[in-house]
């Protein structure tokens, strides 16, 4: 949860930890305007399940009881998948649903007297009945997007994210135009793809370089997805020189030589497959665009380019069988990734395929909110099947499962050699964690 307060001159922000201090101190500051992004509602892991949201809107609910003169405003990733009854618990008086920069500007000036709250794009607003009322989000375009100011790193204690986290973010793109099955980009961010450009995402990069950040994730979906758009933004990254290294979330579709080749050159170090499965079956299941040939490409791809690279599967989605998932551990086997991780049951969000295909089977009402985790489990499945996991994993020295290991996010030695100064993807740390345990046993 992140807390802003802000008039037409001020913008504050916090992190959670630092929001119960911050809260003493709104009325000095006498803002026009108090607001809250909710980034996630919860973990989305199964076996490894945290539920956010409560947290956050008693947060929000005191903030309210505190301050209930000035408009309290929610946006962010996770108010989008739920803003109706995000809005109803914590008892906000407006929302921004999807992209914020241009619909948050609209609404203060609104409140300002220069325009109609039910003209802001985006906007959740209730009316004089205190209905809640739903204006339609606007996307930007990539030349609106190009034209955007860097993020404001100095509005942040960014020091704080990237020594515990590891890594320093970045956008090439918004939207998503795949269909697997459970994800939420396409609800959150549209499904059409829309660019900045290269030279604006590197220059954004250098700029953070000059700020002592020197390792990079790219938040997209799926970094090589425009292929052409990830080849040009790594060449910009290569014609520069820059002494730079990131990782990011690829797809196997399209991942081959040049791909591999230009992303290495350009100094990633880490390649995230989201795979979500080895088996053909369940990739057409899952609604991926890809098959198992592509997979191996990929992987011959990397090897070739010296790419370290992971895979990261999912079981447990409708049709999942003990059949696919020896077609998944076989195929593991096989190609050998430099690292796998594996997680069971799926995260059932409102509005996806998934929950879509449920709902027409009967598993799920329509109308059930769903914000509370829910997670899909193949009932195809025998009941060990956490223990299946468990051994495949500690018998093998790439894999990690949601069986065997602490939640990354939580996992506070993992945390540590973060602030240490190592750097990477969790698997890479992880990695690192494990080495140092057989040391010291």
């Amino acid at each position: 949860l992140s807390i802003f307060l802000a008039n037409t001159r001020l913008m504050i922000i916090a992190t959670k930890n630092a929001v119960e201090k911050g809260l003493s101190k709104i009325a000095a500051l006498s803002p026009g305007l108090i607001g809250a992004s909710i980034r996630n509602i919860d973990s989305t892991q199964m076996r490894l399940t945290q539920y956010f949201l409560p947290s956050a809107v008693e947060v929000l609910r005191k903030i309210k009881r505190l301050y209930p003169t000035i408009p309290l405003v929610l946006g962010g990733a996770g108010f989008s998948i739920a803003p109706a009854e995000i809005m109803d618990q914590s008892g906000a008086d407006y929302g921004v649903v999807g992209e914020g920069e241009e619909g948050l500007e609209k609404l203060v000036r609104a409140l300002e007297g220069s325009g109609d709250v039910s003209a802001v794009p985006g906007l959740a607003w209730r009316d004089a009945a205190a209905r809640l009322k739903f204006n339609l989000p606007a996307t930007m375009s990539d030349e609106e997007l190009s034209r955007l100011p860097f993020q404001d790193l100095s509005a942040v204690d960014y020091d704080f994210y990237f020594h515990n986290g590891g890594m320093a973010g970045l956008q090439t793109k918004r939207g998503c135009a795949l269909d697997c099955n459970y994800c939420t980009y396409p609800i959150v961010e549209g499904r059409r793809y829309r660019l900045f450009s290269p030279k604006r995402v590197v220059d954004e990069m250098e700029h953070m370089m000059s700020l002592g950040y020197d390792y990079f994730h790219f938040t997209d979906s799926v970094f090589n997805v425009p292929r052409k758009h990830a080849l040009n933004v790594c060449r910009e990254i290569s014609h520069r020189k820059l002494k730079v290294r990131w990782h990011a979330y690829m797809s196997p579709f399209g991942f081959d030589d040049e791909v591999a080749a230009a992303v290495a050159d350009a100094g990633c170090d880490g390649v995230l497959f989201g795979a979500d499965s080895c088996s053909e079956a369940m990739l057409r299941r899952m609604g991926k665009n890809f098959n198992m040939g592509d997979v191996r490409r990929a992987a011959e791809a990397c090897r070739k380019n010296g790419l370290e690279f992971s895979f990261h599967v999912l079981f447990g989605s409708p049709g999942e069988t003990m059949e696919t998932v020896r077609e998944s551990f076989d195929a593991l086997d096989a190609l050998r990734p430099t690292a796998a991780f594996l997680t069971q049951g799926l995260r059932v969000y409102r509005q996806t395929p998934l929950h879509r295909e449920l709902v027409e089977a009967g598993t799920l009402k329509g109308d059930e909110p769903l914000l509370e985790p829910y997670f899909y489990f193949s009932p195809a499945l025998p009941a060990d099947f956490s223990e299946v996991v468990k051994q495949y994993s500690l018998s093998r020295d790439f894999v990690f499962s949601d069986a065997t290991i602490k939640s990354p996010s939580t996992n506070v030695d993992l945390i540590d050699l973060y602030r240490k100064g190592l750097r990477g993807p969790c698997w890479k740390v992880l990695r690192a964690l494990e080495s140092k345990d057989k040391k010291s046993a």
